[in-house]
C-alpha cells in the first residue's frame, strides 16, 4: 500500500495489523523505485488527485502510464472514483473533494488540485495511457459504501435503486427525491451517465 499522507498510512497499518504480508510505503508514488512488477494494481479514490502529485502537463495520463510500467504483462488496475455528474451532486450533495455543491458539474473552476471525469471523459484518459479492454461497474450507492455493484451487462431495473445516497461528512440539501429520478433516468437508458461513481477494470 503506497500512501502520500503519513496519516493515512497509519490508519492502514493500524487496520491490518494483524496481517503479516502487507508492506505499507509513505511517499510520492511517482517517485517511489520498486523491485517487481504486479498482477493487479488497484487505484481507490486516488486518479482524481493526480494532479497535485503528478508535475506534467498531463498528469492523469502519465500517472496512470506510471502505473502501467509496474503491471505484468497480463496485469490489471482496478480504478474507483467519483462521477463528476453523479445523480448525489445534482440533488444537492456537495462534491466530495471540496465540499462545495455544483463545483464538479460547472467544471471545477478555480481547482487544480482534483478532478473526477464523467464516463466518456475518464474512459479517454484510460485509453489514452494505454489501457485497453476496459470494463465499466457501477457501485451503488457509491464505490465506498456499496450496496450493489451493476454493470453494462446488468443495469438496474426502475425499481432497484431505492435509498438516498447518505453523505457522511456534512450535513447535505436534498433538492429532490433521487430513488424517483433515477427510476426516470433508467427508462431513459442513462443510469450510467448519472451513475455516482465508477469502478473501472482495465487491461494493459
Amino acid at each position: 500500500a503506497v500512501e502520500l499522507s503519513k496519516k493515512r498510512a497509519s490508519i492502514t497499518e493500524a487496520r491490518t495489523k494483524q496481517f503479516k504480508n502487507i508492506e505499507i510505503i509513505v511517499g510520492n508514488f511517482n517517485d517511489i523505485v520498486f523491485d517487481k512488477k504486479f498482477d493487479y494494481i488497484t487505484l481507490i479514490g486516488v486518479l482524481e488527485y493526480a494532479s497535485s502529485f503528478t508535475d506534467t502537463n498531463k498528469p492523469f495520463v502519465d500517472f496512470l502510464k506510471k502505473i502501467k510500467t509496474l503491471l505484468k504483462k497480463e496485469g490489471r488496475i482496478f480504478i474507483a472514483i467519483e462521477n463528476q455528474f453523479g445523480m448525489k451532486y445534482w440533488s444537492g450533495a456537495n462534491e466530495d473533494h471540496v465540499s462545495k455543491p455544483f463545483i464538479g458539474l460547472e467544471g471545477y473552476l478555480n481547482v487544480n488540485h482534483v478532478r473526477t471525469f464523467g464516463k466518456k471523459q475518464l474512459e479517454t484518459v484510460i485509453t489514452t495511457a494505454g489501457y485497453k479492454n476496459l470494463q465499466f461497474y457501477y457501485p451503488y450507492p457509491d464505490y465506498k459504501f456499496p450496496d450493489n455493484i451493476f454493470s453494462d451487462k446488468f443495469l438496474p431495473t426502475e425499481t432497484d435503486l431505492q435509498v438516498q445516497t447518505p453523505v457522511f461528512s456534512h450535513k447535505r440539501k436534498t433538492l429532490f427525491n433521487e430513488k424517483l429520478v433515477f427510476a426516470e433516468v433508467i427508462k431513459n437508458g442513462m443510469f450510467s451517465f448519472f451513475a455516482n461513481s465508477f469502478l473501472v477494470e482495465c487491461e494493459i
